[in-house]
């Protein structure tokens, strides 16, 4: 609750740019999708396929979240 006021406090061009940027990675992370492989992520670091294995998602569908997660740094990419 103390970064929210802080947040709130700051000058509103700021605060309107960053409560933008948050209400963008908040609705990338309210996919149940997302949430799933998020959740079998936070277990342990995992590829692609094992997330599929875990989820029972198809290969194509887990690699787009991923992209998506990946583009708002919810997750690094590892090789």
């Amino acid at each position: 609750m103390e970064r929210l006021v802080e947040a709130v406090s700051m000058d509103w061009t700021t605060n309107l740019k960053r409560l933008e940027e948050m209400a963008d990675r908040f609705r990338v992370m309210s996919d149940p999708t997302r949430l799933r492989i998020l959740a079998v992520l936070g277990e342990q670091e995992l590829s692609v396929q094992d997330i599929c294995d875990r989820t029972g998602f198809k290969q194509s569908n887990v690699s787009k979240h991923l992209r998506v997660l990946r583009e708002i740094e919810a997750i690094a990419h590892q090789r």
